[in-house]
């Protein structure tokens, strides 16, 4: 694949799309005996899938991602943030630094 990293990036998501399934509380799990949940807390179900054609959203050749290593990684790089007075609106208490994206952009700005 050719062109510059936007154009690459635009690409693969023409490619495939995610899909978030709707999320739910339930308290199924899994158990050796048949029928019976083993679990008895209710917790959050939700989901996400790797589509890269119609075809797959109903079908046997679906590919879920695994959102639990997602989880804990989000769970481990939260931020506070504020509500926006007189809004529906939360904003950031602190702007995102990635040293990766300025090596980037400083190298943009070089050509």
């Amino acid at each position: 694949m050719e062109g510059g990293f936007e154009e690459i990036v635009t690409e693969l998501l023409k490619k495939f799309s995610l899909f978030l399934t709707q999320p739910y509380m339930g308290h199924i799990g899994y158990s050796a005996k048949e029928n019976v949940n083993n679990i008895k807390i209710v917790h959050l179900h939700w989901g996400l899938q790797l589509i890269f054609d119609e075809s797959q959203k109903e079908g046997n050749n679906e590919i879920w991602i695994d959102v639990y290593p997602l989880t804990r990684f989000l769970a481990k790089h939260t931020q506070a943030a504020v509500k926006v007075e007189g809004t529906k609106e939360w904003v950031r208490t602190a702007e995102i630094v990635d040293p990766a994206v300025e090596e980037y952009e400083a190298g943009q700005s070089c050509q």
